[in-house]
């Protein structure tokens, strides 16, 4: 298979023994994708398209993967590259590109904001262009308190709610 096919593996069901609620004991895993070594920190189906799936992580890239229902295959679509960034942390310099959360915008099927571990940056995306983000929003940090994106809930067309490594969240409007 080309590197667009993940290589997939078919699951057997698991029963949840002592279980005290139906919902566990129903669950049955139908296939894991593999990225090779990249550690995966997010991942999320598209609501408005159940085929696309995004999966992000310790590499920097957001991948977007489809499920090819005639050949039951997942296939690599795009990838966007989060910027590298060198941050202060600490007694020294480092690079930064994971990315750690991502969302699909509820009402638009092309739409998906991202953020990481880069100094407090969340990217806009349209999936239509893997090139650029839309926009970029950056956080202001200091070498004692850098703004790290924890969570992202994209909420509805015009609003995103981020959450922070230091406690707060911020509500965007668009």
């Amino acid at each position: 298979p080309s590197e667009r096919h993940l290589k997939s593996t078919a699951l057997r069901s698991v029963s949840a023994k002592g279980s005290s609620g139906p919902a566990l004991a129903t669950l049955r895993p139908s296939q894991t994708f593999h990225f090779g070594d990249e550690v995966i920190r997010c991942v999320q189906w598209n609501p408005a398209n159940h085929s696309q799936i995004l999966a992000a992580g310790s590499n920097g890239i957001a991948t977007l993967i489809t499920f090819m229902e005639k050949t039951e295959e997942f296939v690599v679509q795009s990838r966007y590259h989060s910027t590298f960034d060198f941050v202060f942390r600490g007694s020294g310099l480092y690079i930064s590109c994971e990315i750690n959360s991502i969302s699909w915008c509820p009402d638009d099927r092309y739409f998906f904001a991202e953020s990481g571990i880069d100094g407090g940056k969340l990217r806009i995306w349209d999936v239509r262009n893997e090139r650029n983000p839309l926009c970029e929003v950056r956080w202001p940090s200091s070498s004692t308190n850098i703004k790290q994106i924890n969570s992202i809930i994209w909420a509805s067309k015009r609003t995103l709610i981020v959450g922070f490594s230091d406690g707060e969240a911020t509500i965007l409007k668009t």
